[in-house]
């Protein structure tokens, strides 16, 4: 995905081309470049955080219930997140806005809506990607698309992967099985790469979240994705804190790509929620 989050990466000489599947689509966009500010409270990881941004503040606590993907339409229209943790813990290292286009029109109902996502560093703003998302008629979320603009292409899943379902209860891990096409940018008719996929979303509980002064209980979902396009081999595995009316505070992912069984491409990638206005 994109490499100004948390991001640590090692590539082999054979893979500086191939891009990897997109994570999550809990996407970071354009609405203006603030700085981040350091911090000295520690992060999920022990390590501090930039800016004033959410932490864990408490034990997690076993599932009850269930969640839905009301947790991602309820979010605001802009966001602004930030990288943390160790090495990452730098003023200047990007910031992340997002800005949800048409997510009014289905908070209360089916349709679709584009996320845009920008890195913002030194008061400037560079366009990295764009996803197409939609609601469900039973009210679960799906990612459509992802344009990743780093690397010039465009992936498309069939069916739409779910990200959250309707309902997510604790005792039953949702999975789906869909189809991944990776096209040039410049030329969707080409195909890239392509294969089948597999997606696992389990609800693992609630955790008392701290976002400066406010605290909240978000609900922590586990996703892990894994595909298989032709001689390269992903998994990602993905967790969120997702609390009402905010949507992602904190995520956590960490995907490997192989090729021959071979690990060739390795990435962490870290990041929280700016304290709101």
């Amino acid at each position: 995905m994109i490499r100004v989050y948390r991001t640590i990466s090692r590539r082999s000489p054979d893979f500086h081309r191939r891009p990897l599947i997109p994570l999550l689509a809990l996407a970071l966009s354009l609405s203006g470049c603030v700085g981040a500010r350091r911090s000295d409270a520690p992060g999920p990881g022990g390590g501090p955080l930039v800016g004033a941004v959410a932490r864990e503040a408490g034990p997690r606590r076993d599932p009850l219930g269930e969640v839905g993907g009301e947790l991602f339409t309820a979010a605001p229209d802009r966001s602004t997140y930030v990288p943390y943790g160790g090495e990452f813990a730098d003023p200047t290292v990007a910031s992340h806005h997002v800005t949800r286009v048409g997510l009014d029109a289905v908070r209360s109902g089916p349709g679709r809506w584009r996320e845009s996502r920008a890195s913002c560093a030194g008061g400037n703003s560079t366009p990295v990607a764009d996803q197409i998302l939609e609601r469900a008629a039973d009210g679960s979320v799906a990612l459509v698309e992802t344009i990743e603009h780093d690397d010039g292409v465009v992936t498309e899943f069939a069916p739409p992967m779910v990200l959250l379902p309707a309902a997510l209860r604790a005792a039953t891990p949702f999975r789906q099985s869909l189809r991944m096409t990776v096209r040039p940018l410049e030329d969707r008719g080409r195909v890239r790469m392509e294969g089948p996929a597999t997606q696992e979303i389990v609800f693992e509980g609630t955790q008392r979240v701290r976002l400066g002064a406010a605290g909240f209980d978000a609900s922590v979902i586990r996703m892990t994705l894994t595909a298989d396009l032709g001689s390269v081999k992903v998994r990602t595995v993905t967790r969120a804190w997702l609390a009402p009316a905010l949507g992602s505070v904190l995520e956590q992912a960490d995907e490997t790509a192989s090729m021959l069984g071979i690990p060739v491409r390795t990435k962490a990638k870290h990041w929280a929620l700016l304290q709101p206005p």
